[in-house]
C-alpha cells in the first residue's frame, strides 16, 4: 500500500481525480480512497503485481500532477518572491516565456539552448519518483517535493531566469519600436511610396521602380535619429526607412520571418504591405 499525506483536501481531491482518469490498463486494478479526517490522505493499493502499478499507473499520475500544479505554483512563487516581479501581467509573460522554454519553443535562445542540454526535467522528476517508490510507503508529499526534488526547483528557477532575461529584452525592444513608430506617424513624408526588396540583401525603390542608390539613401537619413537610443543611424535599412516616412511601404519578399521584416511591420503597422517576390517582378516589368 502507498499512502500520500497532502496539506490541503483540495490537492488530494485533484490528485485522486487524476488517478481515477489515468489511461492505462493498471489503472484499474488499483483501489484507491481518499481520507479528510484527522489527516488528508489518499491510500492506493492493488490485489496485483505492485511494482507494476507503481510504473504504469503511480509515477505517471504524480509526474502529472506535480508539472501541472506544483510546477505552475512554485514559478509563480519564484517569478514574484524570488525576482520581485509584482505585476499580474508581467508574471502572466513571464510565466508564457519560461514555459516556451521548457517545451522546447525557444531554442534560438542561448540560455534555453544551454538548459535544454540537460536531462528534461520530467525526467528528473520522474527518477526521484524511482528512487521513492520502491514498495509500499507511506510519506508526505510536500516532504517529499522539499526533500526529493531541490535538483528540479533549482532547474525551474534557471527557467525563470532565463525568461526573465527574455521578457526584458522583448520590453526593450517593444520600446525601441514605439519610439520609432512615433516618431515616424509625426513627421511629414519624404515620399508617398517605397518599394522596399529583401532577397538576401535589401533594395530601395522610388514609386516608379527606379532603384534608390546607397549614397541616396545615406543623404536621406535624419540626424535627429541619433537621438532615438539604440538605432544603428549606419543601418542602410531601417535608418532611412524611418527618415523617409514613407505613407506606404510595399514590403517584397519571400522570407516573412526575417527579422528586420517583422520590425519594419512593427514600426508601420498598416503603412507597410507585405508581398511575395513575384509580385515585385510583375510590377516592375
Amino acid at each position: 500500500m502507498i499512502t500520500i499525506q497532502f496539506r490541503e483536501k483540495k490537492d488530494a481531491v485533484l490528485f485522486f481525480q487524476y488517478l481515477k482518469e489515468h489511461d492505462h490498463p493498471n489503472t484499474g486494478l488499483v483501489h484507491a480512497n481518499i481520507i479528510f479526517e484527522p489527516e488528508v490522505l489518499v491510500k492506493i493499493n492493488s490485489d496485483e503485481c505492485f511494482d507494476a502499478i507503481i510504473s504504469t499507473v503511480m509515477i505517471p499520475v504524480l509526474l502529472k500532477y506535480i508539472i501541472k500544479t506544483v510546477e505552475v505554483k512554485w514559478m509563480k512563487e519564484m517569478i514574484r518572491d524570488m525576482f520581485y516581479f509584482t505585476d499580474e501581467e508581467e508574471q502572466r509573460q513571464i510565466m508564457s516565456i519560461a514555459r516556451a522554454i521548457i517545451e522546447g519553443e525557444k531554442q534560438e535562445l542561448p540560455a534555453a539552448i544551454k538548459l535544454n542540454e540537460y536531462m528534461p526535467r520530467d525526467a528528473m522528476i520522474e527518477n526521484a519518483l524511482k528512487d521513492f517508490l520502491t514498495g509500499s510507503v507511506s510519506f508526505s508529499f510536500e516532504s517529499f517535493l522539499q526533500f526529493r526534488l531541490k535538483d528540479y526547483r533549482f532547474r525551474l528557477a534557471r527557467y525563470i531566469e532565463a525568461a526573465i532575461d527574455e521578457y526584458k529584452l522583448e520590453q526593450e525592444y517593444q520600446n525601441f519600436v514605439e519610439n520609432l513608430r512615433n516618431y515616424v506617424y509625426g513627421k511629414d513624408a519624404l515620399m508617398d511610396t517605397v518599394h522596399l526588396v529583401y532577397d538576401k540583401e535589401f533594395k530601395f525603390f522610388d514609386r516608379n521602380f527606379n532603384e534608390i542608390s546607397k549614397e541616396q539613401l545615406r543623404y536621406l537619413i535624419d540626424e535627429q535619429l541619433v537621438k532615438i537610443e539604440d538605432l544603428d543611424v549606419e543601418s542602410l535599412v531601417v535608418a532611412p526607412l524611418i527618415s523617409i516616412a514613407p505613407r506606404t511601404i510595399y514590403l517584397y519578399t519571400d522570407d516573412d520571418d526575417h527579422g528586420l521584416i517583422q520590425t519594419i511591420q512593427n514600426i508601420f503597422l498598416e503603412r507597410a504591405v507585405l508581398l511575395p517576390m513575384t509580385a515585385f517582378q510583375k510590377k516592375s516589368k
